[in-house]
């Protein structure tokens, strides 16, 4: 019936399967060609900072990686954060390294409304989405990964600098050297704010970079 309506009505459709399994998700697309809300990124980003407290669940099987035009994805919608299981939500103080992360991965990324009208967030998104929708793009390649630290570079491509994303679950500071970037001898800005820190690469794109407490950045050339 959808794969029907969605052939005959065309336009854009999404559809609330709620499964955190990507092969279950990824069957439903292939079987209906609609896009599904990404559960499978939404619990990996519950695992990962809430959970299991470990960014290497960063890296697991999601939708977006296989579907990155059919991966509507998100940290929070009017069921999870009603839900009272607390494996169905993503904590506050979570949620904008959460979207940091759907806001400069491939996919079709969504914001809660709630969270969007949260003065402690709106200015941060505002910020991550001016980013999605600039510098966002280029092949995902994650450069390092740990309990605590997720570094992931969208490529630089002829018309985009692309960017780096850093997560930081720490209480500390982290600083990364030796970081192969896509760009030589030049000077680098985070793009969020949240770190004032403007290293140079090197004549072969390596450069340390640093991410804040229990925050991220995003770094990019120096417009």
């Amino acid at each position: 019936v959808v794969k029907a309506w969605i052939e005959s009505v065309g336009g854009f459709g999404v559809a609330e399967l709620w499964n955190g399994n990507p092969d279950v998700l990824e069957e439903y697309i292939e079987e209906t060609g609609i896009s599904v809300f990404d559960f499978s990124t939404f619990y990996k980003l519950d695992e990962a900072f809430d959970r299991n407290d470990d960014l290497n669940y960063l890296t697991e099987d999601m939708v977006w990686m296989t579907y990155p035009d059919k991966a509507v994805t998100f940290t929070a919608n009017h069921d999870t954060e009603k839900d009272s299981n607390e494996d169905n939500f993503i904590a506050m103080e979570n949620k904008m390294k959460a979207y940091a992360f759907i806001l400069t991965h491939p996919g079709y990324p969504t914001i809660f409304y709630s969270d969007y009208e949260n003065e402690e967030f709106k200015s941060q998104l505002q910020q991550l989405i001016l980013i999605n929708n600039t510098i966002a793009t280029g092949d995902v390649e994650v450069l390092y990964v740990d309990e605590d630290e997720y570094i992931m570079k969208r490529a630089r491509t002829p018309f985009n600098p692309g960017l780096i994303l850093y997560l930081n679950t720490n209480g500390n500071t982290k600083i990364k050297e030796n970081i192969d970037t896509d760009w030589n001898l030049a000077k680098l800005m985070d793009y969020t704010g949240n770190i004032d820190y403007s290293p140079t690469t090197d004549e072969n794109g390596n450069v340390t970079l640093r991410a804040p407490a229990n925050g991220y950045a995003v770094y990019s050339i120096m417009k």
